[in-house]
């Protein structure tokens, strides 16, 4: 018991160790959004004040420069008349703070100071690179400068007289002036601290520097900065704000940024009102107009959102601390009850495990069941269909032709519903296989029109395609479970269509990148509909809408479940929009990779192309048939003699060896189950003998599971064709073996 208590006090020391960090890290954090909010609120006031003075700046160059009787008087160089011209108009541009109105000419030196009209003629080109700017661009520029009075926000404009040059004009606004429209019309405290390095840099301001030496950012800034404030701060206290905050101002500076730092005076208890124990201080860089910057625009605030925060953190620590405590004292309390709780429920998980594991157990046996039951009766459905699509392709009369067609159609009718039983099977065990190939949309969309062509046309179920424009054509991923769904959906629709109506069958696209696209298709029919409590249901395993839809339109209500599964796998979802008598539309969405036509051409299998390509390879080849079923022995043998090739039948694997050892085989197409000696031992016993290492061997079975697959590859085997036969498919897979 001892050790559970110090386990509890060690987890609860360590708790409030990680919670108190969590909250730390929380509270810095959401205080450096609030002063980054601080930041981004006084730059936008700023920079409106800035537009506000261009705009200014540009209503006096229209109503005031850009006039005929100015242009004149500028163009033939009439100093005394300008002057006089613009005298009264001048002293209102000062009283507003554009004290500056400078007309320089295209050569860079000065025409005429309306502050200073006495001196003129002095070549601007190397201290003034605003104006050298202007006259070499005939552009407009903006920007903070120096000057010898005063620094101000400049704007120097080219004056043109019907498309002549003549020179350009500054009107610029003085820094103080702007300071005191920030605290009149938004009520900033700002101050203009100026970056020492502007002297060094330009010798002409040296004698005029002591008129901004109060204002220089250098390593006495944080005490010029308290010189300025209302509630200024202690000395002691000063050190400490500098080691905390020094460094952070001097990085923002050097990085030209807009920020700002915290001034906390909670423990100046001599100020009085609290409102003014949170302060913000924030740096706003001026640049000037070669984009460099001229210096630092200072806001120093109170910040009430700051210390809310801090309050509201300190309540939120000591509750959570309470909480806390509360918390583990009870998990003190009722450690005991727990670690016996804990034994209860460790028993509990085993009879659990032990009751999955039976219960997976039974899975496997009856998915292994489907299996056997799927092999045993895909082995006379392979005769069925391999004869019936041989007879087909005999001259026979139009009656006897139509019976064989019905035949062959009930029979793939009938290997889809073993086809679904079998996944279902899959599904239950977790064991549902996809396999991606490359193909062609419009590949799938035919096949599937086709594959419902007989039982549409019995019904006078006219079927309507629409493929938008936009949808790509080429597609990498598992063209035969897409095709399931797609003909599960329309054999439903077909179904439940009344006589003459019309199937729609559409494809869209939702989304598209560069190796990706999500499609949408949709099954849309105009038959009797599902009412809305029979949707909630239509999903489930072997269920349907009405338990009398079996007994009117037949099924296994196991389709639309697997329809289900397939596309939660391929990345999407599927759903209905029905009302009852107007139809419905099944929808689904798949995310498939893109592909192309060359991709297609290079992976094409069983095309009839291909199969033409293959039968020629193999024509004239030696084929050993190990098959245990007379019906598929025929089949097959039929099949294979017809395109050329010569056919030696074995009738279970020890018959295979010995025939082995008399006659040499190009390939061997070896079944699974059969009596006395079954396809894997007999492929076994084949390539332990040394002259048989490089003998193509390929399973034809109707044991097509996952692990069937695996289980022949173990064995020896090269490949495999799955029953019922597809010819194509089935000459394509052997010809990729023939050494010839």
């Amino acid at each position: 018991m001892r050790k559970q208590f110090l386990l509890v006090a060690v987890v609860y020391l360590f708790f409030l160790c990680v919670v108190g960090f969590v909250f730390v890290m929380k509270y810095l954090h959401e205080k450096e959004s609030i002063l980054d909010m601080t930041t981004n609120n006084l730059q936008q006031e700023v920079f409106l004040v800035t537009e506000k003075v261009s705009e200014s700046a540009d209503i006096y160059f229209k109503t005031l420069i850009d006039k005929k009787p100015v242009k004149k008087l500028f163009k033939n160089r009439d100093r005394t008349a300008l002057y006089q011209l613009l005298t009264d108009d001048y002293k209102i541009l000062a009283d507003n703070g554009f004290y500056i109105l400078h007309f320089h000419l295209p050569d860079n030196t000065s025409f005429l100071r309306m502050h200073r009209p006495q001196k003129f003629g002095d070549d601007l080109s190397s201290i003034r690179h605003d104006v050298r700017y202007v006259n070499e661009t005939q552009t407009v520029i903006r920007g903070w400068e120096m000057g010898r009075i005063l620094p101000a926000y400049r704007n120097i404009y080219p004056i043109f007289d019907d498309r002549q040059y003549l020179g350009s004009v500054e009107i610029s606004y003085q820094m103080d002036k702007f300071l005191e429209y920030n605290e009149e019309v938004y009520a900033l405290h700002a101050h203009f601290l100026l970056g020492k390095d502007v002297f060094r840099d330009k010798q002409m301001f040296l004698k005029d520097a002591s008129q901004y030496r109060q204002s220089v950012i250098d390593e006495h800034y944080l005490e010029k900065i308290n010189d300025k404030v209302d509630h200024p701060i202690d000395n002691d206290y000063m050190d400490h704000v500098k080691d905390n905050v020094k460094q952070m101002i001097h990085d923002g500076i050097a990085q030209q940024k807009a920020f700002s730092v915290e001034f906390d005076f909670s423990h100046q208890v001599a100020l009085g009102s609290e409102e003014h124990t949170h302060h913000s201080m924030s740096f706003f860089p001026l640049m000037n107009t070669q984009n460099k910057r001229l210096g630092n625009l200072l806001i120093f605030s109170g910040n009430m959102y700051l210390k809310e925060l801090e309050r509201d953190y300190k309540h939120f620590i000591i509750s959570t601390f309470i909480i806390i405590s509360i918390v583990f004292l009870w998990i003190l309390k009722n450690v005991s009850y727990t670690l016996k709780l804990q034994d209860l429920v460790r028993q509990r998980t085993e009879e659990l495990e032990k009751s999955r594991d039976e219960a997976l157990a039974a899975v496997e046996v009856k998915s292994r069941f489907l299996a056997n039951m799927s092999h045993e009766i895909r082995t006379p459905m392979n005769a069925i269909l391999g004869m019936s699509e041989l007879a087909l392709d005999e001259p026979l009369e139009s009656r006897p032709k139509n019976y064989i067609k019905k035949v062959h159609s009930a029979a793939e009718g009938l290997l889809v519903v073993i086809n679904d039983i079998l996944d279902f099977s899959k599904i239950e065990a977790g064991k549902l296989e996809f396999s991606f190939h490359h193909f062609k949309l419009n590949s799938i969309i035919s096949k599937t029109i086709h594959l419902l062509g007989i039982s549409a046309k019995d019904k006078g179920v006219k079927i309507k395609v629409i493929l938008e424009k936009n949808v790509p054509h080429f597609y990498y991923s598992d063209d035969l479970r897409l095709g399931q769904v797609l003909i599960n959906l329309s054999n439903n629709a077909i179904k439940f269509s009344n006589q003459g109506g019309v199937l729609t069958l559409g494809v869209s696209l939702l989304e598209e990148n560069d190796t990706d696209a999500t499609l949408q298709f949709s099954v849309r029919d105009e038959g009797i509909g599902i009412s809305e409590a029979n949707q909630k249901k239509l999903f489930h395993s072997f269920t349907q809408a009405e338990s009398s839809t079996t007994r009117k339109f037949g099924g296994t209500g196991l389709g639309l479940a697997i329809a289900k599964k397939i596309v939660k796998q391929m990345g999407g979802e599927i759903w209905v929009e029905s009302e009852e008598g107007k139809g419905s539309t099944f929808n689904f969405t798949v995310r498939m990779k893109k592909s192309d036509e060359e991709a297609l051409l290079m992976s094409a299998k069983g095309t009839p192309q291909e199969a033409e390509y293959a039968v020629a390879k193999l024509r004239g080849s030696n084929v050993l048939l190990v098959e245990d079923n007379a019906l598929n022995q025929e089949l097959a043998e039929d099949l294979l003699s017809k395109n050329g090739m010569h056919v030696t039948i074995a009738h279970h694997g020890e018959e295979a060896l010995d025939i082995l050892k008399t006659k040499e085989f190009d390939i061997v197409l070896m079944d699974i189950q059969m009596p006395v000696m079954d396809g894997y031992e007999a492929t076994r016993q084949i390539r332990s003998d040394q002259k048989f290492q490089e003998l193509p061997i390929i399973a034809m079975t109707a044991n097509i599971m996952e692990e069937d697959l695996k289980k022949a590859e173990a064995a020896g085997m090269n490949d495999h064709i799955g029953k019922p036969i597809k010819p194509a498919e089935m000459f394509s897979t052997m010809a990729k073996w023939m050494k010839k």
